[in-house]
C-alpha cells in the first residue's frame, strides 16, 4: 500500500469485528479484519459512516433519559492517572474523566 499510495498518505488502521470469539485449539480465532486507510493526496474529504444501534441494544444500555428525553447510559467517571485531570470531588482525590469545572455526574 505504501508503494501505491505513498507512506505519507497513510491515515489509519481499522479493525472490523466480524464475529464473536470462538475456540480454536491450534491458533487464535480469526474474529476481525484489518483495513488500511490511505488517501490519494493530503487534500481529501472524509465522510464518516454511521450505523444506527439495534433497538434491543439501545433499550438494554441506554436506559436513562435526560429532561429533554435524550437517552444515556450510566458509566464509570474514574479517569486514568497522567491522562485525565486529578482533583478532589466528594472527598476523594483521583483522576476523573471530566474537568473540575464540569465535575463528575
Amino acid at each position: 500500500m505504501d508503494a501505491v499510495f505513498d507512506p505519507r498518505n497513510y491515515r489509519n488502521e481499522i479493525a472490523w469485528k466480524c464475529t464473536s470469539a470462538h475456540a480454536n485449539n491450534r491458533t487464535y480465532g480469526n474474529v476481525h479484519q484489518v483495513f488500511l486507510f490511505y488517501t490519494k493526496t493530503s487534500n481529501f474529504v472524509f465522510n464518516p459512516q454511521y450505523t444506527p444501534y439495534d433497538q434491543q441494544y439501545v433499550d438494554a444500555y441506554y436506559r436513562y433519559r435526560d429532561p429533554d428525553g435524550r437517552r444515556f447510559m450510566s458509566d464509570n467517571v474514574v479517569g486514568h492517572r497522567g491522562v485525565n485531570p486529578e482533583y478532589e470531588w466528594r472527598g476523594i482525590t483521583r483522576p476523573w474523566r471530566y474537568p473540575k469545572e464540569r465535575g463528575p455526574a
